[in-house]
């Protein structure tokens, strides 16, 4: 008789301490702790922040385990471990390839223009040569007017002619204040160098 009370008795202290601990974690909401991880890791902790979300989603684990709920901010917290974990090293592996990639492209892009411009005033200095024979009296400012060079492009590069007649077309860029770019074309071998050009940069 006396064990079988004993028996009732701890299983009551033992549904009581159940039902006291179901009741500490129903309460429980991890977003706070999730708007703090998020802080940690846009301030520059972001190794104590990726602790600070391990630690607290396990706990947030615990609680749903014990109150067989999701508490609030739990999703909150899966979510930073996961943007950050894999989502932003994703997106910096992408960045630190497409920068290149551009960079190199408006490369191509102002040099082909360079280029471009050198081929006109190539044809103008031709066309003037053919009618008059002598390019005593021709210089590149009546070339770039009779190309109706834009002024967008001048805003970006110089250009000038050596020889008469010529044997070289330069342009020099105008958009870098520190080394000066350079295409240049030769008359005698019909081809471009410089910047852009051949992986020149």
């Amino acid at each position: 008789m006396d064990q079988k009370k004993n028996e009732e008795v701890n299983f009551s202290v033992e549904r009581t301490e159940e039902d006291v601990l179901k009741e500490i974690h129903s309460d429980k909401s991890y977003v706070g702790i999730a708007w703090l991880n998020l802080l940690l890791y846009y301030l520059g902790f972001y190794i104590i922040g990726l602790i600070v979300n391990l630690v607290f989603l396990s706990k947030s684990k615990e609680t749903m385990n014990i109150t067989n709920k999701t508490p609030p901010g739990r999703g909150c917290l899966k979510f930073l471990l996961w943007s950050h974990t894999i989502m932003i090293p994703i997106i910096l592996i992408i960045v630190f390839i497409t920068i290149p990639i551009a960079y190199h492209s408006g490369v191509r892009a102002r040099s082909t223009i360079a280029q471009t411009t050198i081929k006109d005033i190539q044809s103008a200095y031709n066309a003037h040569y053919k009618v008059y024979g002598t390019t005593d009296e021709y210089d590149i400012e009546n070339a770039l007017e009779e190309i109706q060079l834009g002024t967008k492009t001048l805003k970006y590069w110089d250009f000038e002619v050596i020889g008469n007649p010529p044997i070289m077309y330069i342009a020099t860029s105008k958009f870098t204040t520190d080394i000066r770019k350079q295409v240049f074309y030769y008359v005698e071998k019909a081809e471009f160098r410089g910047y852009g050009i051949n992986g020149i940069y």
